[in-house]
């Protein structure tokens, strides 16, 4: 199990690090050295991707436990801010978002993680950390 996750978080690095839909005014001075996925539902989230068609990149995890998460830290990559489309079925509904905007401003530093946050309601939640 262990290993799938580190799996999971490595392709999500190299899936993320061509992506834009974590839009800055500068993103080239913006690293990213952390990936995070938080599950704060009650229930598992299956089937769960994350996709940056303008790559083609590919992240996939067949279920996150509730009140789960895990975390990987990458050497720093400078975020480029593409479109990312997350895909999951929770409750045996398959649902789908495109995420163009990072919630939160990044930090001051220039040095953040990216989490994906899945909440009880209003579906998931792109931050920096």
């Amino acid at each position: 199990m262990k290993f799938c996750r580190l799996l999971l978080l490595s392709f999500l690095v190299l899936a993320l690090s061509g992506c834009a839909s974590l839009r800055t005014t500068d993103s080239q001075s913006l690293l990213i050295d952390r990936i995070k996925v938080v599950n704060q539902t009650r229930s598992n989230v299956d089937d769960f991707r994350l996709e940056v068609p303008t790559t083609g990149g590919l992240v996939a995890s067949n279920r996150i436990l509730p009140g789960r998460e895990f975390s990987n830290g990458v050497a720093p990559f400078p975020y480029q801010g593409n479109d990312v489309i997350l895909k999951w079925t929770q409750f045996g509904k398959a649902q789908s978002v495109r995420v163009l905007k990072i919630a939160t401003p990044p930090p001051a530093d220039g040095v953040a993680a990216v989490v994906i946050l899945f909440r009880e309601q209003g579906g998931p939640v792109v931050t920096f950390e």
